[in-house]
């Protein structure tokens, strides 16, 4: 995790054995919006390399399907979150909610 830059690197463990991929990493970023005041916006970039042994239309699949799926669960954790926060609580950049 690197706070100044407000990012959180993943990478797939070298040692996990996995028939689906011979890499997985990439990053999540996040960011003030710059519509709306107090809120922020949260970026993934990955990069995945999948066997050759995988047919195509997995890949295919995977690529249009399920990776959009990977960050659904997102908005209604941190939106759940946000609503048990205590009033007057303070985000990291110092805003009162």
């Amino acid at each position: 995790m690197n706070r100044e830059r407000n990012m959180l690197d993943f990478r797939l463990d070298p040692e996990a054995t996995t028939a689906a991929f011979d890499q997985a990493r990439g990053f999540w970023y996040v960011e003030e919006s710059p519509h709306r005041p107090g809120h922020s916006r949260i970026f993934l970039s990955a990069k995945l390399v999948c066997s050759p042994l995988l047919p195509s239309f997995i890949v295919d699949y995977a690529a249009t399907k399920a990776l959009p799926k990977a960050t659904c669960w997102l908005k209604p954790v941190i939106e759940g979150i946000a609503r048990g926060l205590p009033a007057g609580a303070v985000d990291v950049h110092g805003v009162d909610h």
